[in-house]
């Protein structure tokens, strides 16, 4: 991640300051989704910190806002926690049956100690040590997504398909980036667009297992960036 913040600091300031100066004074919003609630406020972070100490060769420009959609901070507490609140607590709206509920339950004391942990230290082990554990006693109950299982995003629907994307994705844009014309101006090759990588979430290996409360806590306490989080009543996993 912090390799991911350096180039972003680098693209930012040859965009604005070399390629495009005539945008620098524009307000400048940085927003993610998902896995966006650990890259924005890493990266947003990083180069703060770094204008603040006055690094040379820094992106100069303050972040007005970031914007969060769904976002993964905390994956223990906004997905694997998430789930178990949300489908087992008394006022939830669509429920799991009572042996996968009181399943859970039993975990979460133990998952609760080992994400406080988690958070406490920021250590990378003991980090990817209670993701390790409260996935796998969770994930049994609830990330084996197929049809007929309620929709991890939108519970007012059950899944239609097979795998995470679960088949209620509008997928006219992925058609429409799957066409030779616009393959041919975005200059690809060979390259077919999915609404969902698996092969570029394992290239980011388990950094989703340390949390970014630290870097959310810095910039909205040390800089006068604002924050939104959007965030669906009906989504499960965030």
């Amino acid at each position: 991640m912090e390799d991911a913040a350096k180039d972003m600091n680098t693209f930012l300031r040859i965009f604005f300051d070399e390629m495009f100066p005539q945008f620098s004074a524009n307000p400048l919003h940085f927003a993610g989704e998902s896995f966006g609630g650990h890259w924005v406020p890493s990266f947003v972070t990083h180069i703060a910190k770094r204008q603040e100490l006055g690094v040379p060769e820094t992106f100069s420009n303050k972040f007005d806002s970031v914007v969060l959609l769904d976002p993964v901070i905390s994956f223990m507490t906004s997905a694997d926690g998430a789930v178990y609140d949300h489908f087992c607590s008394p006022g939830s709206k669509v429920k799991f049956n009572q042996t996968a509920c009181e399943a859970m339950e039993k975990t979460n004391p133990e998952c609760d100690y080992l994400d406080r942990q988690c958070v406490d230290t920021y250590d990378f082990n003991i980090c990817k040590a209670a993701f390790d554990y409260c996935d796998s006693v969770h994930a049994k109950w609830f990330y084996d997504y197929g049809p007929g299982m309620p929709d991890p995003y939108d519970d007012r629907n059950v899944c239609l398909l097979d795998g995470f994307a679960c088949g209620h994705f509008d997928m006219r844009f992925v058609e429409y980036l799957n066409t030779p014309k616009v393959q041919r101006e975005l200059g690809f090759r060979d390259f077919e667009y999915k609404v969902f990588n698996a092969a570029l979430n394992r290239a980011w290996g388990w950094q989703i297992a340390v949390p970014t409360t630290r870097q959310m806590s810095y910039i909205l306490d040390h800089t006068p960036t604002k924050a939104l989080v959007v965030n669906g009543n009906r989504d499960a996993l965030m």
